[in-house]
């Protein structure tokens, strides 16, 4: 039988890296003494609690899906993860493709159909991550509270050290000053970023090294600046916390919760001045949300054809306009593709006259035959989810009957059914999503389809309604030319 070792460890520290190597010797000689034959060594140094950077883990479950594999020998359940649903997801993949698993540790063993404990080892690894992180929390927490900056990263124009902000002894306080004067002067932070960009000033990522770091200022990251009480010499933490260590996404703290510590390191910006750039941004802010109800005819349909971002609408041009080249300018490597609202209405209402005078009844035998597929697809998703749903609720139902048995603490059960209500809880809603979708195309006939077309044979002006029933899709190119993406595939036009 061919056999896959996964090893895996949190961190490069050495004694860790000697853990790997002996666990890669324990599997061998085991794989050696009951005659199997080893397959590949999926090795990790990563945290358990997501699969997302466990880039041999990945590989791993690719190789499982295609059954080029009979077994999977773990140390422990906690190996291949710290999630119950991350975990279950695997054993019932593994399950599904015939695959055995071992955790030694556990006692895990489908080879002789031991896996009566392993949603329950698949909580307590849950826990003790959750645990570790908790610890960590309150630790950092205690740390910012004592006026120390915890941050491995300084604000853009301080330095740290011994814990303590330092302004730092080049340009970009410099930068920082400009960019409140300037907002304070009445320029939008978009203009501010375009001309930071423009004197080729580097962006706070490019300055921290990051690997992502992009060449252009951006609006976003100007108000980032603008909104940081740090310039203010108050040290400002724990404005964001991981809502779950399975997804690790962030999520802002309210205000109030904010640790906030006054006079600890040396101002970049007046108090006064930080006070009232907050309550510009509050009052633009309004303006601006105000301003986006009214929404144009084609937002969020139109789109730059060369670098494939959205067009802006610019009312003193009656038109539109490339989202890069608005945001950046020249700088941004590329032109306006400027195209006037009412120019690109006409285009688009004569071509819907040339296709609707042009199409024959097998164009509308082609649309009924596509939306067919697309229930069939619906249908087939909905059941797939369903299922989904059936084996979480007998993982909760098992754990229910360790919590009566005693296997299992009130806490631990609820760790287990926690996660499992949330990812419930989401299938439910894609469900109800689909079978919205379902429903809408069960409603529609041939007749349907043709009385749309003689209702958009007459249409004389275009809405949103219209558009959107219609357009997936609108690129213009630097030539004025435009092409028309339709929501049916073999209809689509290009015009000069």
């Amino acid at each position: 039988m061919k056999c896959a070792i996964y090893i895996r460890v949190s961190t490069n520290r050495d004694e860790q890296k000697d853990s790997l190597v002996n666990q890669e010797k324990f599997f061998l000689d085991y794989i050696t003494k009951h005659g199997y034959s080893l397959y590949n060594v999926y090795s990790d140094v990563a945290s358990g609690t997501s699969t997302k950077n466990r880039l041999s883990f990945l590989e791993l479950i690719e190789d499982v899906k295609n059954r080029k594999i009979d077994i999977v020998l773990a140390k422990e359940i906690a190996r291949l993860g710290r999630s119950v649903i991350d975990t279950m997801k695997f054993y019932e993949l593994c399950r599904d493709n015939e695959v055995h698993l071992i955790a030694f540790n556990n006692g895990i063993n489908t080879l002789k159909n031991d896996v009566q404990y392993i949603s329950l080892y698949s909580a307590l690894a849950q826990i003790e991550s959750e645990n570790i992180s908790n610890r960590i929390k309150m630790a950092l927490h205690t740390i910012a509270g004592s006026g120390k900056f915890k941050g491995s990263i300084a604000p853009y124009g301080y330095y740290v050290e011994n814990k303590t902000l330092k302004v730092r002894n080049d340009y970009t306080p410099t930068i920082v000053r400009r960019i409140f004067k300037e907002y304070i002067s009445g320029k939008g932070v978009d203009t501010i970023a375009r001309h930071l960009t423009r004197d080729g000033i580097p962006t706070p990522a490019t300055l921290a090294q990051k690997r992502n770091a992009g060449k252009f200022w951006t609006g976003r990251t100007i108000q980032l600046i603008l909104s940081n009480r740090n310039y203010s010499g108050d040290l400002t933490q724990c404005t964001t916390y991981v809502s779950s260590i399975r997804t690790k996404k962030r999520k802002k703290r309210n205000p109030q919760d904010f640790v906030i510590v006054e006079n600890t390191h040396e101002a970049i910006i007046y108090k006064e001045d930080f006070e009232l750039v907050q309550e510009l941004l509050a009052k633009r802010s309004r303006k601006q949300n105000n301003h986006r109800k009214s929404t144009h005819l084609f937002s969020n349909l139109l789109f730059c054809a060369d670098c494939k971002k959205g067009m802006h609408f610019k009312k003193n041009r009656r038109g539109y306009v490339c989202g890069t080249y608005d945001k950046h300018g020249k700088y941004a490597g590329c032109t306006s593709h400027i195209i006037r609202e009412k120019d690109l209405e006409d285009i688009i209402l004569k071509d819907i006259q040339v296709i609707l005078k042009d199409i024959k009844i097998t164009y509308i035998d082609k649309i009924n035959s596509k939306f067919e597929k697309e229930k069939l697809s619906l249908e087939k998703n909905i059941n797939i989810y369903k299922n989904k749903i059936e084996s979480l609720k007998e993982i909760k139902n098992n754990a229910l009957k360790k919590l009566c048995s005693n296997i299992i603490t009130d806490i631990e059960y609820k760790s287990i059914t926690g996660e499992i209500d949330i990812e419930i809880s989401n299938i439910n809603s894609n469900i109800e999503t689909l079978v919205k979708n379902l429903d809408k195309l069960n409603s529609l006939t041939k007749d349907d389809f043709i009385k749309l077309a003689n209702e958009l044979s007459s249409i004389k002006k275009l809405n949103k309604d219209i558009l959107n029933r219609l357009i997936k899709r609108i690129e213009i190119k630097e030539n004025g030319d435009v092409k028309i993406f339709y929501r049916f595939s073999y209809l689509h036009s290009t015009y000069k």
